[in-house]
């Protein structure tokens, strides 16, 4: 599926994925973290419970996401394997960790500079420009608000922040610079030869005791599974009598020479009625 994912990733689309993918899934708001006391709690990172309700969320937002991306053939049963399910957990909680730690350190971005950023982003442009109708439409069809995505957005660009302090201080030492210079540029020298098997066959005796042996020794490589050829001819009575054509008198014969067939014995019904009439009564009478 991930291969599937990676081709279909160009254009408009790449960019909306990115921006659905990449940013929190809006659940690091100390509000949703505490509402009510009845809720279903699927996991608890520093302290932070993460609810079924986020959860769901997450998950809802994750499939629209991957059917944008791969499309309506993807198999539905993917979203039911607890493989995703997982992902979609480990996820949240990775998010309420960076969430608690971004907050604990104060990072932050100015509203001026969030707008900068959404009107950058080539998914919410128009000929080069800018396309409110076009941005709100987009956030919509991701199942969000324009005011979830752009706090989203605010937090991303926070994280984005800790992110890019990391990679700016990070440094490498000159010996494993050049240890790794060594490793790209080092070279091999190989050799080889090849055998043409058919110079060899006429100095090789085999025996039939050979043969068995290998046979014996190695049955599994020289088995094959059942195998069954079978041949057969599919008749339609249907298309048949569509191709089939009789007239009156071919009708007429085939009845005289099978009038058997058609012709029923003679059969009767009789029921037996007695009258009681006087001892002695005449015949008109009776």
């Amino acid at each position: 599926m991930l291969s599937r994912i990676r081709d279909r990733a160009s254009g408009w689309i790449a960019w909306a994925i990115v921006i659905l993918i990449s940013i929190p899934f809006a659940l690091w708001g100390i509000n949703s973290y505490f509402e009510g006391a009845s809720k279903v709690i699927v996991a608890t990172a520093e302290g932070i419970e993460i609810d079924q309700q986020s959860y769901q969320q997450a998950l809802a937002q994750q499939q629209r996401t991957l059917v944008q991306l791969v499309g309506r053939d993807l198999d539905p049963e993917f979203f039911a394997s607890e493989e995703f399910k997982r992902q979609v957990v480990d996820q949240l909680i990775d998010e309420t960790l960076q969430g608690a730690y971004i907050r604990s350190r104060g990072y932050r971005i100015s509203d001026r500079e969030l707008n900068w950023q959404i009107q950058a982003i080539p998914a919410f442009r128009t000929d080069g420009i800018f396309d409110s109708a076009r941005y709100h439409d987009l956030v919509a069809r991701a199942g969000l608000t324009v005011t979830g995505f752009e706090e989203q957005q605010r937090r991303q660009a926070a994280f984005n922040q800790v992110e890019n302090g990391i990679v700016a201080t990070a440094f490498v030492s000159d010996s494993s610079t050049d240890n790794l210079l060594r490793l790209l540029r080092q070279e091999r020298d190989a050799r080889y030869v090849v055998l043409d098997l058919t110079n060899y066959w006429d100095q090789v005796t085999v025996t039939d005791n050979d043969i068995e042996f290998e046979y014996q020794e190695n049955s599994d490589r020289y088995y094959l599974p059942a195998d069954t050829r079978v041949d057969y001819l599919a008749l339609s009575v249907e298309a048949l009598a569509a191709e089939l054509v009789l007239d009156e008198e071919e009708i007429r014969r085939a009845y005289d020479a099978n009038a058997d067939r058609y012709v029923q014995p003679e059969s009767r019904s009789v029921r037996h009625v007695l009258v009681s009439v006087n001892e002695g009564a005449g015949e008109t009478a009776v």
